[in-house]
């Protein structure tokens, strides 16, 4: 959610204008007086009887445990927050369609049917510009004329 300020500064809620420095800083401080006192918490401690190898590993370990917890806990909260409003949806695409009338069926190899567009049909009605890669010239009537392949426009996102 996103708020204006008193100086007119857009800010998330909760949020100061200044509020990731200072939340920054923060987290900063803590950390670094957390690690303090728990380095002099071995120094303080220390008394006037000869210190045993296993006492001394132990305090040792159990600060490093306690130094890998912080750090571990501050990594994760620099991690990227989630987005506050759900993302845009992209207005729909205008459907490319083909007209009915430019169409010719015309006999293909092997008995099958060719669906053939006539070029100066297309480019008469059509605004957008059709794929060169689709334009050949089929033997209609009797000639050869410009025609648009059917299944290659398809592929190209026209509708038949």
């Amino acid at each position: 959610m996103t708020i204006i300020n008193d100086f007119g500064n857009a800010m998330r809620a909760g949020k100061g204008p200044i509020g990731r420095a200072t939340e920054l800083l923060t987290k900063g401080a803590i950390v670094a007086i957390t690690a303090l006192s728990i380095s002099l918490s071995g120094v303080a401690s220390v008394e006037a009887r000869p210190a045993r190898r296993n006492d001394d590993l132990t305090a040792f370990l159990a600060a490093m445990a306690a130094m890998a917890i912080i750090a571990s806990t501050v990594n994760n909260s620099h991690a990227a927050p989630r987005p506050d409003e759900p993302p845009r949806s992209h207005p729909p695409r205008p459907r490319k369609v083909l007209p009915r009338r430019c169409l010719s069926v015309v006999p293909g190899p092997y008995g099958g049917k060719r669906l053939l567009y006539r070029a100066w049909c297309l480019e008469r009605r059509v605004t957008r510009p059709l794929p060169e890669i689709c334009r050949t010239s089929a033997w209609i009537g009797g000639r050869y004329i410009p025609v648009y392949r059917g299944r290659c426009l398809a592929r190209r996102g026209w509708l038949i």
